[in-house]
């Protein structure tokens, strides 16, 4: 995970709070891939918040799977706030700089909410079904 550009504020927030954004990278799919990855929070940067973040997950099932992008408003002292996400299925990821367009709890669209992130996608060498994801690729000590 890249970076996020104009987040949202949670509805019900103070009009003076800003939001302090962290990303769940998560794997949906048989019992094996289920998986889930979160990024540290940004404080105060809810604009164009910066992670750089490399996460890497095994998927044994591709056809099943679904990867799930999920931001939300880290908190202290009570549970995060939900700001957006984006679902969809792991064989419609493809490797490249991508921007994922968030959206709200019912669907519908955040624009111009969404995440930069360079993903890919490599066949394992153990299975020919078997495929893994290096979801998203970008930091200091890895270059993509």
């Amino acid at each position: 995970v890249i970076s996020a550009q104009q987040l949202p504020k949670p509805e019900w927030d103070k009009p003076s709070s800003i939001v302090d954004p962290q990303v769940w990278v998560e794997v949906h799919g048989v019992p094996i891939d289920n998986n889930k990855k979160k990024t540290h929070h940004v404080d105060n940067n809810g604009f164009n918040p910066r992670w750089d973040c490399t996460f890497n997950f095994t998927v044994h099932v591709p056809d099943l799977a679904l990867v799930r992008f999920m931001v939300e408003d880290h908190d202290y002292t009570s549970s995060n706030d939900f700001l957006g996400q984006f679902t969809l299925p792991f064989t419609s990821l493809r490797t490249g700089y991508r921007h994922v367009r968030l959206l709200k709890l019912d669907g519908s669209s955040l624009s111009p909410s969404s995440l930069f992130v360079h993903l890919k996608v490599t066949q394992c060498q153990s299975s020919p079904s078997k495929s893994s994801a290096k979801s998203p690729a970008k930091s200091s000590a890895k270059k993509p």
